[in-house]
């Protein structure tokens, strides 16, 4: 039997076909021969097989392929091809037609399976279209919304996926029909971008773009919702994170004295040091569930217990779940990972996560997760570095901001004369708020009345929630939570954001959740750690 194409409005699964389905004189039968290597060995294995199949028929026929298939039904098959000068992920359904002869292919698995929306497993575009194949490459991280693609393994610098299309066809539809893409490029506005200042509209058509490589730039939303946060790089952040600061202080010149002295606070060597040892605590959660794909930042609280925000779970178990469900769902759709410093590949040792989600507090946000035992040392807990806010000075926070590598930012706490003026003059609200939050000025004085929150200027975006936030002392002083926004001519700046204070989250689970904290977190040296003074 052969491959058939897909009859029109079914889905892209490849189907068997009878031996009395004959091929259509353009299809007629050629060899296609290329080399494909196994999860990293080198050693190169070659394949000849009929041209009318895809790249995956071609190398199932492999027998060893085949077998470590079978072996890894559990993962996404990603497989690297090197046609020519360009390398990118291809689209398994890519018929070998389409193939230069002498390709090579590098073959391996990503920890988990992207899903279509109806469970149904991903395989990627087949299309019985006979002309002229046009082959080119998209970088798999966007220039304004970085997460453009389904598949987190996929999402690191310098990815770029194979992209084919048919003479005729615009750029969106192949984008679209794709099928790895997320859902974004459907009903978002988006461009292709050519080195850096060439434009390509996406109702344009593929014919010349055959082994060009672009990047993807999707077109911020005016109001600014959780999807519109993510679509701001750290560095857009930060350059409009500046100009306000110039605005508020211009109007404030009292305050630029006062602002001077602590911005030029110098970083002493040793905390570089310190803080350098306490980064290996902090981890990346990264989650998929059933085409719900995120990550955030956590660290380890003590043991193998972690701590991130509780709206993270919200995120990855979705609305109305039930405790024991929840617990399941985040058991079975999230992992940490403590090395996605360089490169968030295969080789990063992963932890699964406990079926237990007991001790939580929406109003602090966070929660706290169990790692499962995966062989590795679990890094240093930090529960032991907790410590009372400073009134002023700098901060440090460690995260994975934009779901990125691990990085650290160095930023300064707003003192809170400086709030009350912001508040009084600046602050305007009628967007819906997710992990990043609106206030009118009087409900924006009235959060920070309430001294559970420490507040800073920082560049760390979405991703963010959940790193841990340090003194100039390396002591351990709130946990990163979300951002206070603010229109001023249709263009939303990130003036403030905000942690809550490790103190209070350390009182609650100590006086809220006794129990555990008794069995698991306490120690002769605990006992006088969080004391009642300090629960504000």
């Amino acid at each position: 039997a052969g491959i058939s194409l897909p009859e029109p409005g079914t889905n892209n699964k490849l189907r068997k076909t009878t031996s009395t389905e004959k091929p259509s004189p353009q299809m007629a039968f050629q060899e296609k021969k290329l080399t494909i290597t196994l999860n990293g060995n080198k050693r190169k294995h070659q394949i000849s097989h009929n041209n009318r199949a895809s790249i995956l028929d071609a190398i199932k026929s492999h027998t060893l392929a085949s077998k470590e298939i079978a072996k890894q039904q559990a993962k996404e098959m990603l497989v690297e091809g090197t046609m020519g000068t360009e390398k990118g992920y291809v689209n398994l359904g890519m018929p070998l037609r389409c193939v230069p002869e002498k390709s090579h292919f590098d073959i391996v698995f990503a920890r988990h399976k992207s899903q279509r929306k109806d469970g149904s497993e991903y395989v990627g575009r087949y299309d019985s279209n006979t002309g002229d194949c046009i082959k080119f490459y998209v970088f798999t991280i966007g220039k304004s919304v970085k997460k453009i693609v389904k598949c987190l393994d996929l999402h690191k610098d310098g990815c770029k996926l194979c992209v084919y299309a048919f003479k005729g066809e615009t750029i969106k539809k192949a984008l679209i029909k794709d099928g790895r893409f997320l859902p974004l490029l459907e009903t978002r506005e988006w461009k292709l971008i050519e080195n850096v200042d060439s434009v390509l509209e996406n109702t344009q058509r593929v014919d010349d773009l055959e082994d060009r490589r672009f990047e993807v730039e999707v077109k911020k939303r005016r109001s600014y919702s959780m999807s519109a946060r993510a679509s701001h790089s750290c560095e857009v952040e930060q350059r409009q994170s500046c100009e306000l600061e110039r605005h508020i202080l211009d109007q404030y010149p009292s305050l630029t004295k006062k602002r001077r002295q602590i911005t030029q606070t110098s970083i002493p060597v040793k905390v570089i040091k310190f803080l350098s040892n306490l980064s290996n605590s902090v981890g990346y959660i990264f989650w998929t569930n059933n085409g719900n794909c995120g990550g955030a930042t956590c660290f380890v609280l003590k043991n193998h217990y972690i701590l991130t925000c509780s709206h993270v779970m919200n995120f990855i178990v979705g609305a109305e779940v039930e405790l024991e469900e929840a617990a399941q769902v985040i058991s079975g759709s999230a992992w940490v990972i403590f090395s996605f410093e360089d490169t968030h590949g295969s080789q990063d040792k992963e932890w699964s996560i406990e079926p237990w989600f007991e001790v939580f507090d929406k109003s602090l946000d966070y929660a706290v997760l169990k790692l499962k035992e995966n062989g590795s040392p679990i890094p240093m807990g930090l529960w032991d570095q907790i410590a009372p806010p400073p009134k002023n000075g700098i901060l440090h926070i460690i995260g994975h901001p934009g779901q990125q590598k691990k990085s650290a930012d160095n930023c300064v706490m707003i003192p809170q004369l400086l709030l009350e003026q912001v508040c009084q003059d600046h602050i305007q609200a009628s967007v819906e708020s997710n992990s990043v939050f609106m206030f009118s000025p009087r409900s924006f004085q009235k959060g920070f009345k309430n001294q559970k929150l420490i507040t800073y200027e920082t560049c760390f975006i979405q991703g963010s929630s959940g790193s841990p936030v340090f003194s100039a002392n390396g002591e351990l002083v709130a946990m990163h939570t979300a951002g206070f926004l603010y229109d001023h001519k249709g263009i939303n700046y990130s003036i403030i954001e905000f942690g809550h204070s490790m103190t209070a989250i350390a009182w609650d689970i100590t006086n809220q959740h006794e129990t555990f904290y008794s069995s698991q977190f306490l120690s002769q040296d605990d006992g006088e750690m969080v004391r009642d003074d300090e629960r504000d």
